[in-house]
């Protein structure tokens, strides 16, 4: 009895922290842009582009699919599918990031639908519409949740034919979830709603080959992201 009440606490805070400020966070998701440090923003690609700067799905020419999955101080385990493929006017996609605690009390599921497209020579545009879905319990009882919509914008210029690109998002730009918690016991039951976090990434990417011709095939990457600076570096061995 004892053990149920304290997993029913738990569950609610977890609830309650998770709506302010806590809910849907982005941690970043796929090996490629972790291992650059997170200075993906002016990079981004393909199908990966979808969970970093949505204007970057347009620069792939074959239908692509990303998988990820991580876990966080052992105590959060977050998974990651995307796909994107061209289309005539530009390229879709379409993503989705789950997460949930060791414990199963509280999960989250954001699924993105992406459209990106090339609007004038080297200049790219992106935007992802989100659905977000959140539930909390202890053991088999819901004892509360969240359902909302968000809007993701991006956008990549292309300078001096690929040697430098520089990119720009904007995660929840527009937002807004909706919650409900159950009554349990002698917790009363609520119903509120509030916007996410805007979430900004400005970065530039630099092909360094341009000035000396010795590094082929590399990347540098510098991003500036809620105060932080991000640098990050790639190298193709092969093609």
């Amino acid at each position: 009895m004892r053990r149920n009440i304290a997993g029913t606490a738990i569950a609610m805070i977890i609830l309650c922290i998770s709506a302010a400020h806590g809910a849907f966070e982005d941690i970043g998701m796929g090996a490629r842009p972790l291992s650059m440090g997170s200075a993906f923003v002016a990079n981004a690609d393909g199908a990966g582009a979808i969970f970093w700067n949505p204007a970057g799905v347009v620069r792939t020419d074959r239908r692509e699919i990303t998988m990820s999955y991580l876990e966080l101080y052992d105590l959060v385990s977050y998974s990651s599918l995307g796909y994107a493929h061209r289309i005539e006017i530009g390229s879709i996609g379409v993503g989705v990031v789950s997460s949930n605690d060791v414990d199963g009390a509280y999960q989250e599921t954001t699924l993105a639908l992406s459209g990106a497209g090339e609007i004038s020579r080297g200049l790219n545009l992106g935007a992802n519409v989100k659905y977000l879905f959140s539930v909390a319990n202890t053991g088999n009882m819901r004892i509360g949740g969240g359902k909302g919509l968000a809007l993701d914008l991006g956008c990549q210029y292309n300078v001096l034919d690929d040697a430098v690109l520089l990119g720009a998002s904007l995660q929840n730009l527009v937002s807004y979830v909706w919650y409900n918690r159950e009554t349990v016991k002698d917790i009363p039951g609520a119903k509120y709603s509030e916007g996410l976090d805007v979430l900004y990434r400005i970065g530039a990417s630099v092909k360094p080959e341009r000035l000396f011709p010795s590094v082929q095939n590399a990347i540098l990457s510098f991003e500036f992201s809620q105060g932080h600076i991000h640098a990050g570096a790639e190298h193709t061995f092969w093609e």
